[in-house]
C-alpha cells in the first residue's frame, strides 16, 4: 500500500498476512493489524506501531520510530534517529548517524554494522542478562574482543568503541556485562532473501538519465542483513541500478509504452538471492495548458494529476488544479494557485501571491540565493528580506527556508516550518505546529499550542515563554557541553528549580498522541516533553533562564 495524502489510511483484518505501507508523509501511525511501515520521503519521519509484530524503516532524516507493543524490528536509516522498541522482544538498528536506542520492556537486540560510518550511539536502559548486543558486523566475534572494546565513561556508564563506532550504555556499569549480553554466533545466513519492493511504482516520461525512480527495499529473515541489488533485465536499456536505487537510463515515452518491467535480484552476505519482476508505470506529462497572459508572462493550467508548472521571467499565473503539484514562478510578480492536493509553491524573486488551496501546501524557498525573512500574516514586513520580498500567503500551511539564515513567522493556525541549512529563527505562533531547524544553530519558538520541535543538526535554542502549551522536543542533545539549550523566560530562576519541576515518564501518550518516553518539565499549565532524555542526563548549561 502507498500512503501519500494526509487523509489516507489502510485498515487490515486480523491474521490477514503481513501488510506493508510505503509513505512519504512526515508522520504516519499505522492502523491496527498493519505490520510494516517504510518511509520513502527525504525529511524527518515519526511513526508509532499499533500492537502487532512489525517492521518500521526510516529514511535519510532524523526519525522517531516507536514499535509499541509487539516484537518489532526498527531500522533508523541515515540521520540522528530515536528508536523505541516498546513492549516486546525487539530488534533495533539505528543505522548511520548518532542514534538514541531504547528497547523498552522485553529481551531486545541492538544491532550495529561497519557500513554505518562514524557514529556515537546511546542505548538507554540496557538490561544485562536480558538485552543483547549484536556487534558481529563490526568484527566483534568473541567475548574477549567485546571485553577489549569496552571501557568506562566518566559517569560510570559502559562504552564500547570499535573503530569509528562508539556505543554508550547509559547508566549500565561495565562490571555488569557478561558473555550472555553479546551475540557471538557465527555470522552465516541460513536463508535467502524473501521479498523485494519498490518505494515508488511510476516515473515521469522524458525523465533524464540518472533520475531516481525508487528505492529498492529487500526483505531477509535476518533484519540486519546487508543486501545488494543487481538488475537482470533493464527493459531495453531504460533502467539501471545504482546502489539501493532504481534509476532512469533513458528512453521513457508514455505514447510509446505506458509501463515497463524490470527483473531485479537481491543478494545477502552469504550469496543467497531472490529475484522478482517489478512493474514501473510511465506518467504522461504533455497535457498542461499554456497560453500567454501578457507580453512578458505565461498562464499555465495543470491537470487533475501531479503537475510541474514553471513560469517565465515575467508576471506569470500558474494554476495547479487537482493533484500534488509543483509550481515555480521564476522571476517576476507571479500568482501561484495550487488548487487541490498537497502542493509546493516556489515564488522565486518578485512579489508573489502564493495560494495553497485545498490540502496541506508548502511555500518553498530552497533555491533562494540568500536568506529569506517572511511573516505569513504580513506581506508588508516581508519587504526587506530576499526572495520573500513582497510575497503574500493564503491557505498555505508550511514554509521551507533557504540554505542560509532565515527568519520565518507562521500564522495562528497549525503550520510546518523547516529552516534547512543556515542559522534560522522559526516562530510557530499559535496552533499545533511542527518546527524543524535543519542544519545550523537555530532558534525554535513554538508559540501557543501543542508543538513538535526538532532542532536537528547544530547547536539549537528551544525558546519557551508562559503560555507556550504542551510541546514535544525531539533530537535534543542533553548534557554538559553538547550545545542545545532550552531557554525559559521567567518561569524558573535556577537549575535546581528546573529539576524540581521535571519528572521521567515511560510509554505514555504525549500531547501529540504518540507513545512517549523521556522527561517532562512542567511550569503551570505549560509542559516541555523531552523525548528519550533521562533526568540524570540534564545539565545546568542545557538551560538559559532569562
Amino acid at each position: 500500500y502507498v500512503i501519500d495524502a494526509a487523509d489516507s489510511a489502510v485498515f487490515e483484518r486480523v491474521n490477514a498476512g503481513f501488510d506493508t505501507v510505503l509513505t512519504d508523509r512526515g508522520t504516519y501511525n499505522p492502523s491496527m493489524n498493519v505490520e510494516g511501515v517504510i518511509y520513502t520521503g527525504t525529511g524527518n519521519f515519526q511513526s508509532l506501531g499499533q500492537g502487532v509484530d512489525g517492521l518500521t524503516i526510516g529514511g535519510a532524516g532524523n526519525d522517531t520510530l516507536d514499535g509499541g507493543p509487539g516484537a518489532d524490528t526498527l531500522k533508523g536509516g541515515v540521520g540522528n534517529d530515536s528508536l523505541v522498541g516498546g513492549i516486546g522482544n525487539d530488534v533495533l538498528w539505528g543505522g548511520t548517524g548518532n542514534d538514541t536506542l531504547d528497547g523498552g520492556a522485553g529481551a531486545d537486540v541492538f544491532a550495529f554494522r561497519s557500513t554505518d560510518g562514524r557514529e556515537n550511539d546511546l542505548i538507554l536502559a540496557f538490561r544485562p542478562g536480558e538485552d543483547r548486543l549484536d556487534l558481529r558486523r563490526l568484527g566483534v566475534l568473541s567475548y574477549e574482543a567485546a571485553q577489549a572494546a569496552t571501557s568506562t565513561a566518566a559517569d560510570g556508564s559502559a562504552v564500547i568503541t570499535v573503530g569509528e563506532h562508539s556505543i554508550k550504555l547509559q547508566s549500565t556499569k561495565t562490571s555488569l556485562l557478561s558473555a550472555h549480553d553479546f551475540i557471538l554466533d557465527p555470522l552465516t545466513a541460513v536463508a535467502a532473501p524473501n521479498n523485494l519492493m519498490l518505494s515508488e511504482t511510476s516515473v515521469a516520461e522524458n525523465s533524464t538519465p540518472g533520475t531516481v525512480v525508487a528505492s529498492l527495499i529487500g526483505g531477509d529473515p535476518d533484519p540486519t542483513a546487508a543486501l545488494t541489488y543487481t538488475l537482470l533485465s533493464d527493459a531495453g536499456g531504460r533502467f539501471a541500478v545504482a546502489g539501493r536505487q532504481l534509476v532512469v537510463a533513458g528512453g521513457l515515452d508514455y505514447e510509446a509504452s505506458q509501463a515497463h518491467q524490470v527483473l531485479v535480484r537481491v543478494t545477502n552476505e552469504a550469496g543467497l538471492s531472490f529475484d522478482k519482476l517489478l512493474d514501473i508505470g510511465v506518467v504522461n506529462l504533455n497535457e498542461v495548458s499554456d497560453t500567454p497572459s501578457s507580453p512578458s508572462g505565461r498562464s499555465l493550467i495543470g491537470t487533475s494529476g501531479a503537475d510541474t508548472l514553471v513560469g517565465s521571467t515575467g508576471a506569470d499565473t500558474l494554476s495547479g488544479g487537482l493533484g500534488n503539484d509543483r509550481l515555480d514562478g521564476g522571476a517576476g510578480n507571479d500568482r501561484l494557485d495550487g488548487g487541490g492536493g498537497a502542493d509546493v509553491l516556489i515564488g522565486g524573486s518578485g512579489a508573489d501571491s502564493l495560494i495553497g488551496g485545498a490540502g496541506v501546501d508548502t511555500a518553498h524557498y530552497g533555491a533562494a540565493a540568500a536568506g529569506v525573512g517572511l511573516d505569513m500574516l504580513s506581506p508588508t514586513w516581508n519587504s526587506a528580506y530576499g526572495d520573500a520580498r513582497g510575497d503574500s500567503f493564503s491557505l498555505v500551511e508550511g514554509v521551507e527556508g533557504s540554505a542560509f539564515a532565515d527568519v520565518i513567522l507562521a500564522t495562528a493556525d497549525a503550520n510546518r516550518l523547516v529552516g534547512n541549512a543556515g542559522n534560522d529563527r522559526l516562530d510557530g505562533r499559535g496552533g499545533n505546529d511542527i518546527l524543524l531547524g535543519g542544519d545550523g544553530a537555530d532558534t525554535l519558538i513554538g508559540g501557543s499550542g501543542n508543538d513538535n520541535l526538532n532542532g536537528q543538526a547544530g547547536n539549537d535554542v528551544f525558546d519557551f515563554s508562559a503560555g507556550s502549551g504542551r510541546d514535544v522536543v525531539t533530537g535534543f542533545a542533553a548534557g554538559s557541553g553538547l550545545g542545545d539549550v532550552i531557554q525559559f523566560h521567567g518561569q524558573f530562576t535556577s537549575f535546581a528549580q528546573v529539576l524540581t519541576a521535571a519528572h521521567e515518564v515511560s510509554n505514555v501518550t504525549s500531547p501529540l498522541g504518540a507513545a512517549f518516553t523521556g522527561t517532562v518539565i512542567t511550569s503551570g499549565a505549560d509542559e516541555i516533553w523531552l523525548a528519550n532524555i533521562k533526568l540524570a542526563q540534564l545539565a545546568a548549561n542545557d538551560f538559559a533562564l532569562v
